[in-house]
């Protein structure tokens, strides 16, 4: 990994007694559709003077050129490079899965410690019998001739032997207590070495991180900081909404902003200042280089024999041709070699999240709420029986928010019911646009072309003639009524000798819908249960001598 020296300021050598070791934490990230930029904070005590500050939680894909340094209030910087080698993180990464091993450990522990606490209870049971035993045995009573006397005598012995049998059952079962008890500890002692091991493997994952060396020259002891930004490649964000499309009432269609979030950069952003920005830092941010185009004529004869010189074949009338020309053809780069394309056109949008956001490494398309638009659409169904057995539903609406509705995809709602997803194009404020919710598998189309007298069906073609009769025709099968816009085409002639002209028992509401020739529509009402249909009639002539194509 190349580690470039950024800086140039320089302090005397011999002013830096100390080394400093520091971490950095992530205030703030600014997401681009490809990368983001990211600012860390790096707070630390120090007295007063010339210091070595060396900060050791960089990612390990940290590079120089990428790295920007401002100094807090009262300090100065000198020189800062990254280190050579990589280094283990600073602390444990205490990931969920680590704070569970990391308690699970530590209720292992306690535990061990209450087991041995056990085990000294009981040896010293054990000791204590065992001590009582040899008391006993070591009683020594004096006999007399007396017959009370010995009496008493015998009672003490008695009462000595009993005592010994008691004390040594007590320091039996006591050992019998040890053996369980120890059996315990090994048992527990193992389960303790696979936590221990699990928390290892889950609080560092082997990611290596790279350390930054900053010199610094401190006005006044205490905390001082230094912030750091850097550009990363492994993130992105795309916009996503759910369009949700109410007809009950007044129709409404709320749009419900999100973004979808992903980065895989090593580290984990917790509790941040999260920014998308449309910006696109790794697009193309130069115009393209035109170069130029060489071209040559040269003998038909002669570019043939080339050819079969290329092939390994020579006739000889090539020999005339095979002496090298006298200009060679300049070296020409390609200028499609240094064409690129920006991602993101027109003017950048910037979104601030609007709460502190955690996104951990490794996560692809985390969502995240933005705020929701509710807007008018005017709806109809779209009818096209050329190509469709049943009509869709329409909603056009005007973006009146004050924000642009960026390129991504809209998940569609009708009536509260998911019926798809569609890719959007970026639809500007104050823009009109339409999107199409689904299917009405009540409004049932056709196109007919019906049987002539002669027998054939609506198409008849003749030497210079073509006449098609079509019967278009919309059919309501729901319980409501529908604004209907019906489309159909007619061909179209940008010559003067191949004459189209066309018919329709209903009046045409449009031409050439969006500016596209040829192409019309009709818009009517149509009540539940009832039918409409359309007949158009094409006809098309040409000079003899000529073809249609």
């Amino acid at each position: 990994m190349r580690r470039i020296l950024l800086a140039t300021v320089f302090f005397p050598a011999c002013a830096f007694a100390d080394q400093i070791d520091a971490t950095s934490r992530i205030t703030d990230v600014t997401v681009y559709p490809y990368g983001a930029q990211i600012t860390r904070v790096v707070t630390f005590e120090a007295p007063a003077g010339a210091h070595d500050l060396m900060i050791g939680n960089l990612p390990a894909e940290t590079y120089a050129e990428a790295l920007r340094i401002a100094p807090g209030d009262g300090v100065t910087l000198g020189s800062y490079a990254l280190r050579g080698e990589l280094l283990p993180p600073p602390a444990p990464r205490l990931t969920e899965a680590a704070a569970g091993a990391k308690s699970e450990v530590e209720r292992l522990e306690a535990a061990e410690r209450v087991a041995i606490l056990g085990i000294d209870a009981i040896q010293t049971q054990i000791n204590a019998a065992n001590a009582q035993v040899e008391f006993l045995k070591g009683v020594k009573v004096e006999p007399t001739v007396d017959a009370t006397s010995a009496a008493a005598l015998r009672d003490i012995a008695k009462m000595i032997g009993e005592e010994v049998r008691l004390a040594g059952d007590s320091a039996r079962a006591a050992a019998g207590e040890m053996l369980v008890a120890q059996a315990d500890l090994v048992k527990l002692r193992a389960e303790l070495a696979t936590a221990r091991a699990a928390y290892e493997a889950s609080s560092y994952d082997g990611t290596l991180y790279a350390g930054l060396n900053v010199k610094v020259d401190v006005a006044a002891a205490g905390e001082n900081s230094v912030t750091i930004t850097q550009f990363i490649q492994n993130a992105s964000w795309r916009p996503v909404y759910d369009m949700r499309l109410e007809r009950e009432g007044d129709a409404s269609l709320t749009v419900q902003r999100g973004v979808l979030v992903s980065q895989d950069t090593g580290e984990d952003w917790d509790h941040v200042k999260l920014t998308l920005s449309t910006a696109n830092p790794s697009a193309q941010a130069m115009p393209s280089v035109l170069y130029p185009e060489y071209r040559s004529i040269t003998e038909e004869q002669k570019l043939e024999a080339e050819g079969r010189a290329r092939y390994g074949t020579v006739a000889e009338s090539d020999l005339a041709y095979a002496e090298p020309t006298s200009e060679p053809a300049p070296a020409v780069t390609a200028a499609a070699d240094y064409v690129g394309q920006a991602l993101m056109q027109g003017d950048v949008v910037v979104y601030a999240y609007g709460a502190l956001a955690d996104v951990e490494s490794g996560v692809t398309d985390l969502r995240l709420a933005l705020d929701e638009v509710v807007l008018t659409p005017e709806i109809t169904a779209r009818a096209v029986p050329r190509a469709d057995a049943t009509a869709f539903l329409m909603a056009e609406f005007t973006n009146n928010g004050d924000e642009v509705l960026l390129p991504g995809t809209a998940y569609l709602y009708r009536d509260g019911t998911l019926i798809g997803s569609t890719g959007i194009a970026a639809v500007q404020s104050g823009e009109e646009t339409e999107l199409a919710f689904g299917a009405i598998e009540g409004l049932r189309l056709t196109r007919d072309m019906p049987i002539r007298a002669e027998g054939e069906r609506g198409l008849i073609v003749s030497s210079n003639a073509s006449e098609e009769v079509a019967v278009l025709e919309v059919e309501n099968l729901t319980d409501e009524a529908w604004d209907v816009r019906l489309m159909d085409l007619v061909p179209y002639s940008e010559q003067e000798d191949l004459e189209i002209t066309w018919t329709a028992d209903l009046p045409v509401t449009e031409e050439n819908v969006d500016g596209q020739r040829g192409i019309m529509a009709w818009d009517f009402p149509l009540a539940a249960g009832e039918t409409k249909a359309v007949t158009l009639t094409t006809t098309i002539a040409w000079p003899d001598g000529m073809v249609l194509q």
